[in-house]
């Protein structure tokens, strides 16, 4: 898992397929313990206290696992007590994540049989198509930012495939 504050108000979770546990996320009483579960691994191992009224899009990509983001909103909190949380949930129906990547030299060609690399905007996008070993998946991980976001649509959409194997 890895967390990324961009300040108080604003938290991003990164969580791989390991740490997922086969979680159900259309189904409310899951998502209601697994937050649970995640805002006292937040508190104990990182030391983010959360409290107020969160606004939460949780993306989820086969491959790689889910992005949570969470971001406090600026309403008066003098209706909770203490570390109380409100929160609001949106799964967000991205299929999948895509990887920006600043050279497609740097992807090995095992992995490159294993995605479609995508042009958009000058910039080079890996899409994977089949699972990568966990090696691979770091590989691609060291030498890529993950997209999951409205942005992935517009490059699916309006981006060129690249045929690097001709």
């Amino acid at each position: 898992m890895k967390v990324v504050v961009n300040d108080e108000n604003n938290i991003i979770v990164y969580i791989n397929n390991f740490h997922v546990d086969k979680v159900i996320f259309k189904e409310k009483e899951e998502l209601e313990k697994y937050f649970l579960q995640l805002f006292n691994r937040l508190k104990k191992f990182y030391r983010i206290i959360l409290q107020g009224y969160y606004d939460i899009k949780v993306y989820i990509d086969k491959f790689y696992g889910i992005i949570i983001q969470m971001k406090r909103d600026s309403i008066d909190y003098c209706d909770y007590f203490g570390n109380q949380i409100d929160m609001r949930i949106t799964i967000e129906d991205n299929d999948s994540f895509l990887y920006h990547i600043d050279d497609i030299f740097s992807i090995d060609s095992k992995i490159l049989k294993k995605v479609n690399i995508i042009r958009y905007k000058n910039n080079f996008y890996v899409k994977i198509i089949k699972p990568l070993e966990n090696m691979e998946f770091a590989k691609l991980l060291e030498n890529s930012t993950i997209i999951y976001d409205y942005e992935v649509n517009n490059v699916l959409k309006k981006g060129k495939p690249l045929n690097v194997f001709s």
